[in-house]
């Protein structure tokens, strides 16, 4: 489903060239969790800038379900985040005038989803939040936001890689994690996401 193929990023610092990332090849089948990790400023970022079209790279190519997106003008790539790619953000960017329920409906209305409230109800309630829907982010714990910022991230299209860039406080072992990881076991969803800490985590399929 993702796919690089000898993808570096170099800049200019000064008068010199930096590179942040260094020519890499890397396939992430549908299904596939997978957690890049590394000390700070080593490019996880940027890889995922670069997977997103946020970015472009330096030299190699990206493909995602098939697509060239190092050969798509901004138009065609900002179609393409809309309808395949979801994020988390580290902070989770929830709209704060709009409700869980909002947060979660609005992009799959703009998106022209069909049965939206259907499926953001069964969102909201697969991550634990079905009478929290009415609330706004200010009434929601951190826990609870992370939690809706995960659902929002899963339902741009039935293909649709993930693309979180998650606290360290992030476990394993936490409600969210547990989410993270049953969105993988549908067949259409892959995940790539930043961590912090000394031991890369890669579940596949579910497994440890």
């Amino acid at each position: 489903m993702i796919s690089l193929r000898d993808v570096s990023k170099t800049v200019m610092s000064g008068s010199e060239p930096l590179t942040i990332l260094h020519p890499l090849t890397l396939d992430v089948a549908r299904g596939e969790f997978v957690a890049i990790v590394g000390p700070s400023g080593s490019g996880k970022s940027t890889l995922l800038g670069l997977i997103a079209g946020l970015d472009a790279p330096t030299s190699g190519r990206i493909t995602i379900d098939g697509v060239d997106i190092t050969a798509l003008d901004e138009d065609a790539l900002a179609r393409l985040r809309g309808e395949k790619i979801g994020f988390v953000f580290q902070f989770f960017h929830l709209i704060p005038s709009l409700t869980a329920f909002e947060n979660i409906a609005v992009p799959m209305e703009i998106a022209g989803v069909a049965d939206v409230r259907s499926r953001a109800a069964r969102l909201l309630a697969e991550v634990g939040l079905t009478d929290r829907g009415h609330h706004y982010p200010s009434q929601l714990s951190g826990g609870e936001q992370q939690r809706v910022a995960m659902s929002r991230a899963g339902q741009p299209s039935c293909s649709s890689p993930t693309i979180p860039s998650l606290p360290p406080s992030l476990t394993r072992g936490s409600s969210c994690a547990t989410v993270a990881s049953s969105s993988t076991s549908r067949p259409t969803c892959a995940s790539v996401r930043t961590r912090t800490d000394r031991h890369a985590l890669h579940i596949q399929n579910g497994g440890a």
